[in-house]
């Protein structure tokens, strides 16, 4: 009959195997813990928003220092809408109705939820919240097209766009631009400000930053696309709209395109 090693008793192999994991773990450090470790917690909007929808369904913890660019408890009586936004990128967080206080665009939280699989692409739900104090917006946006956000590439980003407000509605707590972009339009939902002129920026070219947020069917497909904005702190002029149109020189009609 054959000896038996320490090596392979089934007691001193998984004792081996144990001490080859931790010296792993001490060798590969925070890395090596993500890895082997699928609770292991989240902590930029990137790493959330980048997950598959298999991976956002498995509710991975979250804890995030953002800073809000969206916030909106009227357009969906089943959730606020919230947009957060760090160093990494944005992401959408679903906050069920009256659980949060209102939120201003600028204000830095500290974000604890969990990952979910959302109507298209990645979110966060079940969020508690703590605001932390004041930065603003963020100061810097990528310049897109309109091709681009229909993709749904940019999904949930705080992106920057430039086009012609050809017309605004108004309801009691929602103002929608519609801007005519050099591909194409595009509608611009914003929180009604009180006091604010909306229809003076009809006819105008600006440049506002905002973030995509893309429309999709029941089966969680992209339709179209919209922006939400944070509010008229994110629009630039870059020319304003005529004082009186019937004193711009007029332009042959054959000469349009």
């Amino acid at each position: 009959m054959k000896a038996s090693t320490p090596e392979s008793r089934p007691g001193v192999r998984a004792l081996v195997l144990l001490a080859i994991l931790l010296a792993c773990h001490g060798l590969q450090g925070q890395g090596a813990a993500v890895a082997a470790n699928p609770q292991a917690v989240l902590t930029s909007a990137a790493q959330a928003h980048s997950l598959s929808i298999k991976e956002a369904s498995r509710h991975y913890p979250v804890h995030l220092h953002a800073v809000v660019t969206y916030f909106d408890r009227f357009t969906d009586t089943r959730q606020t809408a919230l947009f957060i936004h760090d160093a990494t990128g944005s992401i959408y967080v679903a906050v069920p109705p009256g659980s949060v206080p209102p939120l201003q665009p600028g204000t830095t939280i500290d974000l604890w939820g969990v990952t979910a699989m959302g109507n298209f692409a990645p979110i966060l739900e079940k969020p508690h919240i703590l605001v932390t104090g004041r930065s603003g917006l963020p100061a810097v946006a990528p310049r897109v097209t309109l091709p681009e956000l229909l993709t749904g590439g940019e999904d949930g980003q705080y992106v920057e766009v430039e086009g012609i407000i050809h017309a605004v509605d108004e309801n009691e707590h929602t103002a929608t631009l519609h801007l005519a972009m050099r591909d194409g339009p595009i509608s611009v939902t914003t929180i009604r400000e009180p006091g604010a002129n909306y229809e003076a920026l009809v006819d105008a070219t600006v440049e506002l930053r905002a973030n995509a947020a893309p429309l999709f069917n029941g089966n969680g497909q992209l339709i179209g696309g919209r922006l939400v904005l944070p509010g008229l702190s994110a629009v630039r002029v870059v020319k304003p709209a005529p004082q009186n149109l019937f004193e711009q020189p007029a332009i042959a009609i054959d000469s349009l395109s």
